[in-house]
């Protein structure tokens, strides 16, 4: 009997526990933009400011021209000159100077409309608009990376197929292209560089510290076939050749991955889409590329980065970036859907934050906001500001991030399935607790 009275302390400490575990940073409410951002381009500034630029219309397809600049000094949005060229499927780039560099893409929303070589400049100190030099290869989602020595690398990306007029139904109509430019800021030009050794899409570019960068992963779709491989090939750029040499592949082949280049010349990989027998799935593990050694590491599973299935490509908003601060900490966020009241649901706002020192993600803290949204649950898109702070975007909601700010003592780790789970170990202690007692033989 006595050996059953040590779960009476033990339930009862079960009832009201609540599990507990430390978060870094915090969150605070911003200004509201005053245009949709779920389909735009949203990049920072190299003086400080968040541009939203672009994208296109969910119901119809055709790209908007609108451009907002918010100003965290002031705390304000204002409304921007417009693009001169809407398109989509586009890169928005900033250049050192404070500009954006906005090029490729198309306009219109079928296939065969036109394919822009065209390539804007963006000053918001100005709210103008100046057009450069062109592309060589007009192209569509190609990727891009500004270098070390602030020109602007694009790679890859599609034009529309040749064979388009005996492409059938549920196929491919277009076919990538594995050539490169540059953009010299200088003299406002385009000049071609190295092709890859595998024409595609979907690839991560990161920027090496000697100049150089990274090409990983990849969308390679068979020519007028349905479907879609994720690619393991990685490739290193030479700045002083302006060619591309295979280096040791990924562990895993991704389509559309994300990569940021670190300070000690590493490129951290998350997400991406990666084959599976039944399908897609996206990734779940971190990645890291080691340039000095040309080798691969884990660095984890952030739950930020996938491990969701995909039902098609396009089926599902894609897992959120990652954003390089300041500190050299690597922020990538994470929603989690909460209660429905209506149309609107609560969303919790989080995270994970990477340090490259010691390998390892901590969570940020978490904070709630209202959202409502006709097209879906937004992926919240974060930008770094040279103050060392975060911007995170969730369509018309704007959140602030400070990784440097005090969280609470202790945050409440909201999960029902925890919950439940604590409840049922009491339950099952205070019934052996009754059952001892009902046994234990009573004295005279």
């Amino acid at each position: 009997m006595r050996r059953l009275f040590w779960l009476a302390p033990l339930g009862l400490a079960l009832s009201a526990c609540q599990p507990v575990f430390t978060t870094t940073g915090a969150w605070s409410d911003q200004p509201s933009p005053p245009v949709s951002t779920a389909t735009s381009h949203i990049v920072a500034t190299d003086d400080g400011r968040v541009v939203v630029v672009g994208g296109f219309n969910p119901q119809t397809g055709e790209p908007l021209g609108e451009t907002v600049v918010f100003d965290p000094a002031s705390s304000r949005w204002i409304d921007a000159a417009p693009m001169p060229e809407p398109r989509a499927d586009d890169v928005v780039v900033p250049l050192a100077d404070g500009t954006l560099l906005v090029t490729g893409g198309h306009g219109g929303n079928g296939v065969g409309q036109q394919i822009y070589q065209s390539t804007w400049i963006f000053d918001p100190s100005r709210n103008r608009w100046n057009r450069v030099g062109d592309l060589h290869t007009g192209r569509i989602s190609p990727s891009d990376v500004r270098l070390t020595d602030g020109r602007v690398l694009l790679v890859g990306g599609s034009v529309v197929s040749k064979d388009l007029a005996t492409a059938g139904a549920g196929q491919n109509p277009y076919q990538a292209v594995g050539s490169s430019e540059l953009y010299d800021p200088s003299t406002k030009t385009w000049s071609t560089a190295g092709d890859l050794s595998l024409p595609r899409g979907g690839l991560a570019l990161a920027a090496l510290p000697d100049g150089g960068a990274l090409a990983v992963g990849g969308c390679f779709y068979p020519q007028n076939q349905a479907g879609v491989t994720a690619l393991s090939a990685a490739e290193l750029f030479n700045p002083g050749t302006a060619r591309w040499t295979s280096t040791r592949p990924s562990p895993e082949g991704r389509c559309s991955p994300s990569a940021v280049g670190l300070a000690d010349g590493r490129v951290l990989v998350v997400g991406g889409i990666v084959d599976q027998p039944n399908g897609f799935t996206s990734s779940p593990r971190a990645l890291l590329f080691d340039s000095r050694t040309d080798a691969w590491a884990s660095a984890g599973s952030p739950i930020a980065s996938g491990g969701f299935p995909i039902a098609g490509l396009g089926g599902i908003a894609p897992p959120p970036a990652p954003t390089l601060l300041r500190d050299g900490r690597v922020f990538l966020p994470a929603i989690q859907e909460g209660p429905m009241r209506g149309r609107v649901t609560t969303m919790v706002v989080g995270g994970q934050l990477f340090s490259p020192s010691t390998g390892d993600w901590a969570f940020a803290t978490s904070t709630a906001v209202d959202f409502a949204s006709r097209f879906g649950d937004p992926t919240p898109v974060p930008v770094a500001l040279p103050s060392g702070r975060v911007v995170v975007l969730l369509d018309t909601v704007a959140l602030g991030f400070d990784p440097q700010g005090r969280p609470p003592a202790g945050q409440a780790l909201d999960n029902l399935s925890l919950t439940w789970l604590l409840l049922g170990a009491n339950g099952v202690l205070l019934l052996l607790l009754a059952i001892g007692l009902l046994r234990a033989p009573r004295r005279p």
